[in-house]
């Protein structure tokens, strides 16, 4: 199946993860396998909470430092979206990495009974600026080894043509929005020199968390965080010569309306470059529900489908640029925003 569990069920993962890691935090870590593995089997039928508990559990392995496990769950988190989808999963599998990925095993009475009751629930919709901040929260301590993958098919090198496509000369100011884990502050930091700044954003304290470690950890003297909700920031005072935005824009129902505001604010001749996923018009349609049910623990899902930000791009700015990866599931857009009366 495609979507969320039915509450009844999303409510029992819940309670499981919740003792899972009261469990951890007291010492007992079989414990917290067994109520992760519980909740696995509860997951299965369902993509978005089956990919979910994968998620959760190559966090557990990871902090426990179990190779097995991490190596196992990353394994697991690529296969478990398409098998809920197509209704191909192993019934009462725990999922764990010591029990093969394609054994059933015998689902209990309670849960079995709850799994009969369940009535299937494929709505998806766009999520709100709190749920995302809360989703990003518990994502946080393992979205770097999580969204791995990605780079694997190309999102990566997209990423860092992102950054080149800024554009930036020593002493410039840029901004990221949907900074998450810091993962580009590095290499914008360095495009920039000490005499420039960057500007991260997020809503997210958690994720925020990990990318002010990265910055303390490198040293990067000329980066700024700021938490705060992207549809509403604005651009510091002094010439902004520079926004990135990459896998966050798309989520906006509100980014045209965003992405206008931009280009009133970054100075002429500035770039504004996004970098995104996008529904892959040249998929199979069964491929491209597999992967959205792979990116459905990241918040991504079809009602997202019609948000077409390159659009924006292409229709305000000049010296547009277009690109794609993952063949066409991920994309860059870039433009320079125009000099006073000049027309895209």
């Amino acid at each position: 199946m495609i979507g969320r569990a039915p509450t009844l069920i999303a409510e029992k993962i819940a309670d499981l993860r919740a003792e899972a890691q009261g469990l951890e935090r007291d010492g007992n870590v079989e414990g917290a396998w067994s109520c992760l593995g519980d909740a696995h089997v509860l997951s299965q039928p369902w993509a978005e909470p089956h990919v979910r508990v994968h998620a959760w559990m190559l966090g557990l392995g990871w902090r426990t430092r179990s190779v097995r496990e991490v190596v196992g769950q990353v394994a697991r988190l690529l296969v478990a979206g398409p098998g809920s989808v197509t209704g191909r999963f192993p019934v009462g599998n725990s999922g764990r990495s010591n029990v093969s990925a394609f054994t059933p095993a015998p689902v209990r009475a309670d849960f079995a009974a709850l799994l009969i009751e369940a009535e299937p629930q494929d709505a998806v919709a766009v999520l709100e600026a709190t749920e995302v901040r809360s989703l990003y929260d518990r994502m946080a301590p393992f979205y770097d080894v999580a969204s791995k993958p990605y780079g694997w098919f190309g999102a990566r090198r997209l990423a860092k043509r992102a950054i080149e496509e800024l554009r930036l000369e020593p002493g410039d100011i840029v901004v990221e929005l949907g900074t998450g884990t810091g993962r580009n502050l590095e290499t914008l930091s360095a495009a920039v020199g000490s005499g420039g700044r960057v500007v991260g954003v997020d809503l997210s304290p958690g994720m925020l968390k990990v990318a002010q470690a990265k910055v303390d950890e490198m040293g990067l003297g000329n980066v700024v965080l700021v938490e705060e909700d992207m549809a509403v920031y604005e651009l510091p005072k002094g010439g902004t010569g520079g926004v990135l935005s990459t896998y966050a824009m798309e989520m906006l129902p509100t980014y045209e309306k965003v992405i206008s505001s931009l280009v009133g604010q970054v100075r002429p001749g500035g770039r504004i470059v996004l970098n995104g996923l996008r529904h892959p018009d040249r998929w199979p349609d069964w491929v491209t529900r597999a992967g959205s049910a792979l990116s459905r623990p990241f918040g991504v899902s079809e009602a997202y489908e019609s948000h077409r930000p390159w659009e924006v791009i292409e229709r305000l700015l000049t010296d547009v640029v277009y690109d794609e990866a993952m063949s066409g599931a991920a994309y860059l857009s870039a433009g320079t925003v125009p000099e006073t009366g000049e027309k895209p």
